[in-house]
C-alpha cells in the first residue's frame, strides 16, 4: 500500500534538511523526473539554499528539462550497466540505452556541472569493464563510480572474492592506462584481496550509508540505507 509522497509532503522533509546540518539533497527514485512536480521541488530546496544532487536514469531527458536540470543541480548520476543496447536489454529488461546515452549528451551540451556514471561490478559487467570504460570515455563524463553490489537476500553472494579480485586487477590497470583514479564507491572489505591494491581502488571499508548519509523512501520513513527495512522513523 505504498503511496507516492504529495508536494507538500517532500516540502515539509525539505524544511527539516534545512534546519538540519544536512547540506545536500538528492533527489533519487525510482526515476525523479516522473513527477511533473519535480523542479518545483528543486527550486524550493534551492531557496533553501541546499544543494542539489540528482539520480537519473536519464531516458527521460530532453533539451527542454535539460536547461532546468543544469539549472538547478550540482551533480548527476546516471546508471551505466552495460555497453550497448543488447546488453542493458538482457542486464535490465529495459530498451532506454540509446535514450540514456542521448540524455547524458544533452545534459554535456546544457553545461551541467558535474555528471557520473556509475556501474555495478556484477559478474557480467567485470568481464566486460573494459568495453564498458570505453564508453565512459566517448561519454567524456566527469567520473565513473564502480559499486559492489550488495545482497539482498541472507546467504546471497553475487560476487566472490575472485571476482572481486579481478574487479580490481582490472579496474587498476584502467586507470594506469587512463590516468584516472576511478574508485569503487561503496564499502568494500579490504580483506577480499590484497589490501593495498584494494585500497587504490576503493573509496574505503566503512558504509556511507548511515554515516554521511540517509536515505527517506516514498512514505515518509527514514532509513540508514536504500535496501534495509527497518526505519529510523517517520520524519512526517
Amino acid at each position: 500500500k505504498i503511496k507516492e509522497m504529495t508536494k507538500d509532503e517532500i516540502k515539509k522533509i525539505i524544511l527539516k534538511i534545512k534546519d538540519s546540518s544536512v547540506k545536500v539533497v538528492r533527489f533519487t527514485g525510482g526515476e525523479p523526473l516522473l513527477r511533473d512536480d519535480i523542479f518545483e521541488l528543486m527550486d524550493f530546496a534551492n531557496k533553501q539554499n541546499l544543494k542539489i544532487w540528482l539520480n537519473t536514469n536519464a531516458t527521460l531527458i530532453n533539451r527542454s528539462n535539460a536547461k532546468k536540470i543544469v539549472q538547478y543541480v550540482d551533480n548527476v548520476l546516471i546508471p551505466l550497466n552495460s555497453y550497448n543496447s543488447k546488453e542493458e536489454r538482457y542486464l535490465t529488461g529495459g530498451n532506454g540505452f540509446k535514450k540514456k546515452l542521448k540524455g547524458v549528451v544533452l545534459l554535456k551540451e546544457s553545461g551541467i556541472r558535474y555528471i557520473r556514471c556509475g556501474t555495478v561490478a556484477t559478474r557480467e559487467n567485470i568481464l566486460n569493464l573494459e568495453k564498458i570504460y570505453e564508453l565512459v570515455k566517448r561519454l567524456d563524463v566527469s567520473d565513473w563510480e564502480l559499486f559492489r553490489p550488495i545482497p539482498l537476500t541472507k546467504g546471497e553472494i553475487p560476487v566472490d572474492n575472485n571476482d572481486i579480485a579481478l574487479l580490481v586487477e582490472k579496474l587498476l590497470r584502467i586507470n594506469k592506462r587512463a590516468h584516472k583514479e576511478y574508485k569503487i564507491a561503496n564499502a568494500i572489505p579490504f580483506c577480499a584481496y590484497e589490501p593495498e591494491k584494494v585500497k587504490k581502488v576503493s573509496v574505503g571499508g566503512i558504509a556511507d550509508d548511515g554515516h554521511n548519509r540517509f536515505v527517506i523512501d516514498s512514505i515518509g520513513y527514514a532509513k540508514p540505507m536504500y535496501y534495509l527495512l527497518e526505519n529510523i522513523g517517520n520524519v512526517l
